[in-house]
């Protein structure tokens, strides 16, 4: 079994992961909000045409692809706290049971 230490570790470091995968999703929707975004945009001013237009279709697909991903690494994130808090408090539990049981015992059994 796990030590109060361990558990309590494995939750920070859980959520520590979390946060990353939550700020590559914001880095992820800046990129494709301003630079896509932005780009796409002077695109359309600047240049005209058949295959200005196909690249522009193109280019809005990549952004939508990019904030997808972005979205799918914040619900992973969620589903990371989620599952680490569940597993902590269960751990936890368990932990204070095993603890109960040990010092709770008291040897009166004849």
């Amino acid at each position: 079994m796990a030590s109060r230490y361990q558990i309590q570790l494995q939750y920070r470091t859980a959520l520590q992961q979390a946060a990353k995968l939550d700020e590559l999703a914001e880095n992820l929707l800046h990129t494709a909000r301003n630079g896509i975004g932005e780009t796409m945009s002077e695109l359309q001013v600047c240049w005209t045409g058949e295959n200005a237009q196909a690249y522009l279709v193109k280019g809005n697909r990549l952004k939508k692809k990019i904030v997808d991903t972005a979205n799918d690494l914040k619900k992973a994130a969620a589903a990371i706290r989620r599952i680490a808090t569940n597993t902590y408090n269960a751990e936890m539990r368990a932990l204070e049971l095993a603890r109960r049981r040990t010092y709770g015992s008291g040897g009166g059994g004849r």
